[in-house]
């Protein structure tokens, strides 16, 4: 992978160039930390002590991939409970500060339970359906 370049576009948005590809990146802060979405992904980063070590092969937090990360108002959910999907497949749209946020699946799987539904006002951090 090659070195990726970041230019912030205003308003929490932010271009992610790395070679050819060109990505756009959303982040919202608390303060103590910075929710990343991208393409789908949602990163968490720490504030951390500038010589403190970094897991550069940290794993993917599963309950954080199924939740929103920021307030937000489910728009469509494309998924049942019992329904089979696929890593990448888009479980469920959101919208928070005029763009929609897809929900993706983390992993191959099968969906059981469905915890939110079109129009409710979801909060970061909830998971808004589980796998199994």
């Amino acid at each position: 992978m090659s070195d990726a370049v970041v230019h912030s576009l205003g308003d929490h948005r932010f271009q992610v160039i790395d070679g050819t590809r060109t990505r756009n990146a959303y982040a919202v802060t608390d303060g103590a930390q910075t929710w990343v979405f991208l393409e789908g992904h949602t990163f968490i980063v720490q504030d951390q002590a500038a010589n403190a070590p970094v897991n550069r092969a940290a794993h993917v937090d599963e309950r954080l991939a199924l939740a929103s990360p920021m307030p937000a108002t489910v728009v469509d959910v494309r998924v049942s409970t019992g329904d089979r999907v696929s890593r990448g497949d888009v479980m469920i749209v959101l919208e928070a500060m005029k763009m929609e946020l897809p929900i993706l699946a983390p992993r191959d799987a099968t969906v059981s339970a469905v915890r939110c539904r079109p129009g409710e006002l979801v909060q970061p951090g909830i998971p808004l359906l589980a796998l199994e």
